[in-house]
């Protein structure tokens, strides 16, 4: 109900404090009293209101001269209202999308009397449904709501603007609402036809048969208050604004998530994937790229369809502040290009709200106006937007975020090659992968390169070959940007998106894999020599177990080191911290990999030569000013306790530089990832072909994925205190009719889908099951929320099922990007020269949370033949087999790789091949198995010293202890023989006292020549 209590004047629009949720609301205003408490009392909400608009009497179609305000006119404002931001804040009470306008009539074959009642309203829908059938009538499966306009001058009964209430028509139940007709549109007390709509419209749709949501509060006077309406509350709490091309008054509501009256306009948000700029790698990308930094940042608005931002008259604003009025710093739209369009939306359907995201570069002039600072320094930048020419004022819909300038000189990567326009960083042109076979070069090119020989160890080999490339001009030399990148010339670098694969045992030839990583580490300085030495440069590996997008620094997580932070560090350390979901210890995230042994004991000893740890300097050389130094470190992934811990078949790898001159710094709630520091460097990558013209399995594409939850965003009474993160997925040319499913199984559906009505205006996720969700490939982008959940990590698989008709040589990319919330320091406000000092007392204003990309992933999908396909899914499918065999019951992968085997056995049968036949083994599919039509398998694997194994199966008949009572091996019955293996592992001997104690059937594997030695033990699959 809207009352006609009048206030003089517009009242305080205040700044939320920083405990508030954000929300999709600019005004925030006091309510008419302290509210106690907002409470469900259990009704319907009209979730997708259906609003139709009867304007009653004759005045609005035999007015001469027409009315001042025309039906037209308001029927405009109504739209702008229903389709627009307005209705985002209802989310919080089970409100789920804007609203639908379902048209404007005119009934001029009667006229209101002065004082009419409820009784004669309900009496003109009744006779003017049944006397229009095209007017759309209540109905089930349809939330409509009809809002009746008399003319000016005429009351109702009740002394009140406005009113809502149900009513019945044949036999359906719907609810309407009555409009006295005074004031303008912008008239400024909390009157007229579009602020009295606007406020029965709120509460129809949170309260629509007056049992649903409602607020108790207290007046100044000590009075009580029970059940209010959410419009009630903020009778006197209105602005004037742009909306849908006029300007018109507005009433705000209650929203109990902001603990305030809100008015929403939209959200504008920074989306931050570059806000710190390194002078080094500023001098590299004015060299190389015109100093462009392609896509540093978003600015997204939420709140808006596509046809609302065109019908407002939207207009996003280039950023401005401190940042962007530095001498020789350029913000500008990235250009727009057929891969990457500008802007982004989440779908084409133009009448979806929606999150409009708009990319932008930071460009440095050359050269650079203005000097960097001496010591890291921050500026801020703010953007806003305009409606109808008029910026929407703050606190919602601008946004401030700090933008850093960082000194030199210091070793860093520079994660973008400035000659591939498609280059990304997180697909660092200074980390490279690659996998070798003995007998081979990983620069064939290079006549000169080391050969990896038979004789020689994997560690043997990266120490040699980074001593060769540290010792050639060719490749400590920097090139010019036009020349291609030396690195180039590695085995499989086709623009060196090769990722790291751990189920690709063999090469094309049947030769034992061995996977390597190599780092290019810079310096960039005019001090020569050792005058300029940048000293004990190291770089730590580490491998995720899975593709994931947490790579954002974590010292006391993801990137464990030892002596642990704060102290500087000196060797890196696996993330094993056991977890509750994951009892078995085997939760490790991120896993080190070295260059001289496997523990990594003499890799950071710096009494071991040719190891990672080394000084580098500029050469003595006249114009001479930088120069190239690598690292390197053996992927010893088919290791067996390595494949224990390895869920994906492809993963994420990064590269630290530890340098104690210029430590990468750690902040709670600050954006540090390899995107936004030269000192990580990434490489994401997941491969995974689809085939055609075969069955749908062989066009489903699984990839397991790590994510951890969302930091708690839920305050004490439910109140949001934050954000949570969200899965921002671009689909790229992923064809329409393509379906994704994420599965986690430590997180319900339910949740997922709660938290997205929530967050967005609308979005088409849906539960599949239990613990999946699932959604429609869009030509744009998909945002999904990660809840979150205390002392778990969320092992995951997420699969694009392709539409028939797909074509071989077609290939699809799907980028997969985590937006987080960063809690920076206080916004330093700097003054120019002239203005006053800042009182040395006045603290300076907080900086508000911004969000940012933590990292990113990428699947890529060529398109190729079944027959293509077979022999990889089967070694694929073997290996996913024997690592099931290797957890835990309560491991948290266990259900994803049952799924996962699941799928990639549907693709080995699709392709022709019979899945139940290949065993499990971590060295792939045997060399000769029965096909699809029971014939012998024509593939075959070449055995090499490292290949050479006998296979046996049967049950262990015998533990055997040494006359210490140590463990000294077991005994296992094949049917044929009883046979002896030595292992003293402790690992080893609670495996097989479980295999004995369970009577399973286990596989052992040993050399040939060493045959009583067992190299691995596998647990086949027990029966689902």
């Amino acid at each position: 109900m809207k009352n006609r209590a009048r206030t003089t004047g517009r009242p305080l629009i205040v700044k939320p404090t920083r405990d508030m949720p954000p929300t999709s609301a600019d005004s925030h205003q006091n309510p008419d009293y302290t509210v106690t408490k907002t409470h469900d009392d259990g009704g319907g909400v009209f979730a997708n209101v259906e609003v139709a608009v009867i304007f009653w009497g004759k005045y609005w179609s035999r007015t001469t001269p027409p009315p001042t305000i025309t039906s037209d006119t308001y029927y405009q404002a109504f739209t702008g209202v229903v389709t627009g931001p307005y209705m985002t804040g209802m989310r919080q009470y089970g409100f789920t999308g804007p609203g639908t306008m379902l048209g404007k009539w005119i009934n001029d074959s009667s006229d209101p009397a002065n004082g009419y009642s409820d009784n004669d309203v309900v009496n003109m829908l009744t006779a003017f449904l049944d006397a229009n059938p095209a007017v759309p009538i209540p109905a089930d499966g349809h939330n409509r709501f009809y809002a009746v306009v008399t003319p000016p001058g005429l009351n109702n009964a009740l002394p009140d603007y406005g009113e809502h209430k149900d009513f019945t028509y044949k036999g359906k139940t719907s609810t309407f609402c009555w409009i006295n007709d005074e004031g303008t549109l912008t008239d400024s007390a909390s009157t007229g036809v579009v602020n009295t709509f606007s406020h029965e419209l709120a509460e129809a749709c949170t309260d629509p048969f007056l049992n649903a949501w409602h607020v108790d509060g207290k007046r100044s006077d000590g009075s009580t208050i029970v059940n209010d309406e959410i419009g009630d509350t903020c009778n006197n709490e209105y602005a004037i604004i742009n909306i849908n091309g006029l300007k018109a008054n507005l009433q705000c509501y209650w929203s109990a998530a902001d603990n305030a009256c809100i008015l929403p306009q939209g959200t504008l948000r920074f989306l931050i994937d570059k806000n710190t700029f390194g002078l080094d790698e500023v001098k590299e990308a004015i060299k190389t790229s015109g100093g462009v930094f392609s896509g540093a940042f978003w600015v997204a608005l939420d709140g808006y369809s596509i046809d609302t931002f065109n019908s407002f008259k939207v207009e996003i604003e280039t950023p401005t502040g401190a940042f962007a009025s530095l001498g020789g710093i350029t913000i500008a739209l990235t250009p727009a290009t057929t891969a990457q369009p500008n802007p982004v939306y989440e779908t084409s359907d133009t009448s979806v709200i929606q999150r409009i995201r708009y990319s932008f570069d930071v460009i440095f002039a050359s050269p650079l106006v203005t000097p960097f600072p001496a010591s890291s320094t921050d500026y801020p930048l703010t953007a806003t937007f305009k409606v109808d020419g008029d910026t929407v004022p703050a606190p919602n819909s601008q946004d401030t975020v700090n933008f850093a300038l960082v000194p030199g000189a210091d070793p860093y990567f520079s994660n973008i090659d400035p000659t591939d326009a498609n280059a990304v960083s997180w697909l660092s042109q200074d980390l490279r992968v690659f996998s070798l076979a003995k007998g081979a070069s990983a620069l064939p090119g290079d006549g000169a390169a080391p050969v990896f020989t038979a004789g020689q160890s994997p560690y043997d080999h990266i120490q040699q070959l980074i001593g060769y490339l540290n010792g050639n001009e060719a490749y400590t030399r920097p090139v010019p940007a036009t020349s291609p990148d030396p690195l180039n010339g590695l085995v499989d670098q086709s623009g060196y998106e090769t990722g790291d694969s751990s189920v690709t045992p063999t090469d094309a030839s049947h030769n034992a894999n061995f996977n390597f990583a190599l780092a290019r580490v810079r310096l960039m300085t005019d001090n020569q020599g050792s005058a300029g030495a940048a000293t004990n440069v190291r770089v730590f590996f580490r491998l995720w177990t899975a593709p994931s997008c947490d790579t954002d620094f974590d010292p006391t997580g993801t990137y464990l080191s030892t002596p642990a932070y704060p102290a500087l560090p000196q060797a890196p350390l696996a993330s094993s911290a056991s977890l509750p979901n994951d009892p078995s210890g085997q939760a490790i995230r991120t896993q080190p990999f070295f260059a001289i042994d496997q523990t990594g004991s003499k890799d950071y000893d710096p009494t071991t030569a040719n190891n990672n740890i080394r000084d580098i300097s500029v050469p003595v050389e006249t114009g001479r000013d930088s120069v190239w130094a690598y690292y390197g470190c053996f992927l010893d992934v088919y290791d067996a306790s390595n494949q224990a811990h390895l869920a994906g078949t492809h993963h994420c790898l990064v590269a630290q530089i530890a340098y104690d001159g210029a430590p990468l710094q750690f902040q709670a709630g600050v954006a540090t990832n390899p995107g936004n520091t030269d000192k990580l460097a990434q490489r994401n990558l997941q491969i995974t072909l689809s085939g055609n013209p075969g069955p749908k399995p062989t066009h489903r594409i699984p990839q397991a994925f790590d994510t951890r939850p969302s930091r708690a965003f839920v305050g004490t009474g439910g109140a949001w205190n934050g954000q949570p993160d969200e899965l921002m997925i671009d689909w790229g040319h992923t064809p329409a009719g393509s379906t994704a499913h994420i599965y986690w199984p430590d997180v319900a559906a339910s949740e997922v889908l709660a938290l997205a009505s929530r967050l967005y205006g609308q979005h088409r996720l849906v539960a599949s099951d239990a613990n999946t969700i699932s959604c429609p490939v869009v030509k744009g982008v998909t945002y999904v929320p990660i809840p979150a959940a205390a002392g778990k990590t969320f092992a995951g698989l997420l699969t694009v099922d392709l539409p028939i008709g797909v074509k071989a040589g077609q290939e699809f990319n799907i980028l997969v990007r985590r937006l987080a919330t960063a809690t920076p320091p206080p916004i330093v406000i700097r003054k120019s020269a002239g203005e006053a000092a800042q009182p040395a007392d006045s603290a300076p204003p907080p900086a508000a949370d911004y969000r940012y990309v933590a990292g990113a992933f990428q699947i890529k999908i060529p398109v190729t033949t079944e027959a293509h396909m077979l022999r990889p899914e089967e070694d694929t499918l073997a290996i996913l087999k024997a690592r099931l065999a290797m957890l835990g019951a309560a491991n948290r992968w266990r259900p994803v790789l049952q799924r996962y085997i699941d799928y990639v056995a549907g693709r080995v049968d699709g392709s022709g091949g019979n899945a139940a036949s290949i065993p499990p083994s971590l060295h792939g599919a045997p060399p000769a198995h029965t096909g699809g039509h029971g014939e012998p398998s024509h593939h075959h694997r070449h055995e090499c010293d490292e290949e050479k194994l006998r296979v046996f199966e049967g049950k262990i008949c015998g533990v055997v202890f040494d006359r210490y009572g140590d463990f000294e091996g077991f005994i296992l019955d094949d049917e044929d023989h009883k046979r002896r293996f030595h292992s003293r592992e402790r690992a080893m001997r609670e495996l097989i006292e479980r295999a004995w104690r369970e009577r399973l059937r286990v596989i052992v594997m040993a050399e040939h020549d060493e045959p009583m030695r067992a190299r691995t033990v596998i647990l086949p699959v027990p029966p689902q």
